[in-house]
């Protein structure tokens, strides 16, 4: 046994005043003889002995009292074997979840602050026999000291330093980290203290936490109550470069048990240009419409919800392409009448958003690539090595491809040379509709996807009007997914990470689909889409930002800034013989370049990751099974922590039955005090 509050001990000395003052009170009474009692005297003396006898129990009674509730007082705690106490010194990992989810703001105050509160307890009651690590729980952790510290002052400072990020959380991970540093440490006595709002997504899919048997992990939540929150889910610009006034499309979800209200407002650079009003009700989304005009050189923009308990997912950044955009078509032979180009540009050269330039296959060897983001290959039936080379290179360097189909492709030179390095499939033959009257449908499979957002489809249902006689049979590949489908269920438009294949032709010979007014609209969304592929599409918060350095690229001083800029660091990576430009994690969210002097490189918008916008924390019950069983220590808003680990360190606390024995002995003393029959009485 040991006592978590020795000192309380000494007031066990008080069990002595009822004996000092029983001994004090006694007197020999003056013996005077009466003739008249002494027939008495035989029955006194039994009276007699039984008043000793209550006496001698009330004394006993309120000595163990007295006793029993200076023991109670120093708090006794059973020792639990293999478990050694603090004054040997401890390992403590801090592990301090700063993610996005942390910047809520309760009532009272941030859950960063009120964490920060309970950590600077953990910091002061450390001594210098104590070694300690410091790790941030985001995704990924960081890990604030290459070796243990010894020195509480440095650690609390280091705590009060920590700021809300954007970036994700990884708990397990973070534990993960924590125990291997603790197991190259000597001491016996190892305690993972973790800071966090325990919220579910931090756990995401890591199963039960696996713990060496002599390491405690105590977890610390800050606010256990429950928390609502609207976020914007995703934004969407539909219409592109085809129309002349854009509609962004924001998601707004409400994670919160009642329907909530929000206002959104679109930003171009810091003017609002339109406004809308999201209701999503319960546990829900609402996708909003807002229909904007931007300026011809505008590059991104950026929506904004009416401000809530947690801002920073209250922002969303969108890129939009370059204007003009310069779209390469790459076909064998000219024809009677461009369908693409016209579907692309209808107000002629010089006109329009988008200025598609046609090649032929025999001239995109000595190209300069750069001048394009998107290039289509239109039913071209093979490329030299050198053009493959060149256009494999286009698009992992973040440029988008358009594969259409038609007569002269070559089968085999698409399935094992270009396609496995854009959509990972196989040409496996063509499926023609022979029967008079009778076609295809085409039938988006998944309708949410971005060349889709200028249509309203129903489930099930078809692009309208539509009909397909001719197309090719695809054989997928992993990496690869069907984001479309012809009635009969053959794949109609594959993704690859970098490019569509479209398993159809645009030139009127397969279909009427070049004739049909649903066209032009799914031509330039699928064109918008690609025009942000690779570098351009989005990130999030704590990926790393990389492109292939340009072989020509001479002297100018290279760089990462945001829109307000702030520098992140680049360093050079080779990989495969190439060198590639790759930036720190990113840490908030916004508009990034990649430059060399004034030269633009690349573009890319960050958004806060938005599982960090899911609050649900994990119950208590929860919580204890994830971990193994007498290795957690729960730790909430009201609970004293140095309490509760200084019960965890010595084992079952045993005040409470103390107290119990006090009042107990406090009730028969007073039973056995109140005066009995006098002798007097008796007699």
């Amino acid at each position: 046994m040991s006592f978590l509050n020795p000192l309380f001990l000494l007031g066990a000395l008080g069990g002595a005043v009822p004996l000092l003052i029983h001994l004090l009170a006694r007197k020999k009474a003056k013996k005077v003889e009466f003739s008249s009692v002494e027939f008495l005297e035989e029955a006194a003396q039994k009276e007699i002995r039984k008043l000793k006898l209550r006496q001698l129990l009330l004394l006993v009674f309120r000595v163990l009292a007295i006793v029993f509730f200076a023991i109670g007082l120093a708090r006794p705690s059973l020792n639990v074997p293999g478990r050694v106490g603090d004054r040997q010194g401890s390992a403590v990992a801090i592990i301090f979840d700063n993610s996005l989810s942390m910047s809520y703001e309760t009532d009272d105050g941030s859950c960063l602050e009120l964490a920060k509160e309970k950590a600077l307890d953990l910091s002061k009651s450390l001594s210098h026999r104590d070694e300690a690590f410091l790790i941030l729980g985001t995704d990924p952790p960081v890990t604030r000291f290459d070796s243990p510290v010894r020195d509480p002052v440095r650690i609390g400072r280091e705590i009060e330093g920590i700021s809300a990020s954007e970036m994700a959380t990884d708990i397990p991970l973070s534990i993960e980290i924590a125990a291997r540093l603790l197991g190259k440490s000597g001491v016996l006595n190892k305690e993972i203290f973790v800071f966090s709002d325990m919220q579910k997504t931090g756990f995401e899919a890591k199963g039960r936490v696996r713990l060496d048997k002599g390491v405690r992990v105590f977890l610390v939540q800050p606010d256990g109550g429950a928390r609502e929150n609207l976020s914007i889910e995703k934004v969407g610009v539909a219409g592109g470069s085809f129309a002349s006034e854009e509609l962004v499309k924001v998601t707004v979800r409400n994670d919160s048990q009642r329907a909530n209200k929000a206002e959104v407002k679109v930003y171009e650079g810091g003017t609002s240009i339109g406004e809308g009003e999201a209701a999503p009700g319960p546990d829900s989304q609402q996708e909003v419409s807002i229909p904007v005009k931007f300026g011809k050189t505008v590059l991104w923009g950026k929506v904004e919800l009416s401000r809530d308990r947690l801002r920073a997912d209250d922002i969303r950044y969108f890129l939009l392409p370059e204007r003009p955009l310069k779209v390469l078509i790459v076909r064998d032979s000219p024809r009677g009448i461009d369908f693409l180009s016209l579907a692309l540009n209808p107000w002629g050269e010089g006109e329009g958003y988008v200025r598609p330039v046609v090649k032929s296959p025999a001239g995109l060897a000595h190209l300069d690539w750069s001048e394009f983001k998107v290039v289509i290959l239109d039913g071209v039936s093979r490329l030299d090595e050198l053009s493959l080379d060149k256009l494999s290179s286009f698009a992992f360097s973040g440029g988008g491809v358009l594969v259409a189909a038609g007569d002269g492709m070559d089968a085999e030179f698409y399935s094992t040379k270009l396609l496995p390095r854009i959509v990972p499939s196989k040409i496996a033959g063509v499926e023609e509709v022979r029967a008079e009257g009778s076609f295809m449908r085409l039938r988006p499979t998944v309708s949410s996807h971005p060349v889709f957002q200028s249509f309203a489809f129903s489930p099930g249902e078809a692009l309208p009007g539509a009909k397909f006689s001719r197309v090719l049979k695809i054989e997928l590949l992993p990496g690869s997914r069907v984001i479309a489908e012809f009635a009969s269920g053959m794949p109609a438009i594959i993704e690859g990470e970098r490019a569509l294949f479209l398993a159809t032709s645009t030139d009127g010979k397969w279909n009427d689909l070049v004739m049909n007014a649903s066209f032009a609209p799914l031509l330039h969304e699928m064109v918008y889409f690609l025009s942000k592929s690779g570098a351009e599409r989005e990130l999030l918060v704590g990926n790393q930002l990389e492109i292939e350095k340009p072989s020509n690229l001479g002297g100018p001083a290279l760089r990462c800034v945001d829109t307000k800029g702030n520098e992140t660091k680049l360093s050079e990576t080779s990989k495969l013989g190439k060198t590639y430009l790759t930036s720190e994690p990113i840490a908030r969210a916004g508009i990034y370049s990649i430059e060399a002097g004034s030269e633009r490189l690349a573009t890319f918008q960050v958004n806060v990751d938005p599982r960090e916008s899911r609050l649900e924390s994990y119950t208590k019950d929860e919580l204890r099974g994830l971990f193994p069983d007498n290795q957690v220590v729960l730790i909430g808003k009201r609970d004293k922590l140095k309490d509760k680990v200084m019960t965890a360190r010595a084992g079952q606390e045993l005040s409470v039955y103390f107290f119990g024995l006090v009042l107990l002995l406090l009730t028969v003393e007073l039973v056995l005090s109140r005066p009995g029959r006098s002798l007097r009485k008796r007699v």
